[in-house]
């Protein structure tokens, strides 16, 4: 009976003892899961941050020819917008974190370069209005200049008759 007594408690010994590793493995299994938590709310405001400087970029791109959409695209707004954005775009495996460390350069560029061109096409687009405007009533005048004014129209301009023979 003795060797049963033993046997039982080396048996709960046991079991004490896998009870413990399994609440120190469930312990560290909680804590790795907090840090996986941890980790993925980081990468979350990062990847909101960082599409929220893209939306701004993106309006500022467009304020100088369109300035309501400056008014529109707040730093609150394009904020707004992108914490909203990033868990659908978890959710479909769309990824922008480094995308803007990848393509710093690009952005910096098209910042610089957009805004010109956008002014540019704008300008154009007004100087060939006005040249057409300009050909149009230079158009008009000259179809005027052969026109003769009749004397009703022409009161108190002195008219000059041609000598009789």
């Amino acid at each position: 009976m003795e060797s049963i007594q033993n046997d039982n408690d080396d048996l709960n010994l046991l079991a004490a003892q896998a009870a413990q590793a399994d609440a120190h493995q469930t312990g560290a299994e909680v804590a790795q899961a907090g840090a996986d938590q941890q980790e993925q709310e980081q990468a979350q405001a990062t990847s909101a941050a960082e599409l929220s400087a893209l939306l701004q970029i993106a309006a500022g791109l467009f304020a100088p020819l369109l300035p309501s959409v400056g008014k529109i695209y707040t730093t609150e707004t394009c904020d707004r917008i992108a914490a909203a954005s990033v868990p659908v775009m978890d959710k479909r495996g769309w990824n922008i974190s480094g995308w803007m460390a990848g393509w710093g350069e690009e952005i910096a560029l098209l910042v610089v370069v957009a805004p010109v061109a956008l002014m540019t096409f704008s300008g154009v687009k007004k100087d060939l209005e006005a040249a057409e405007r300009a050909a149009k009533g230079a158009e008009e005048i000259g179809a005027h200049e052969g026109e003769i004014v009749p004397e009703e129209k022409a009161e108190g301009v002195e008219h000059e008759t041609a000598p009789r023979a």
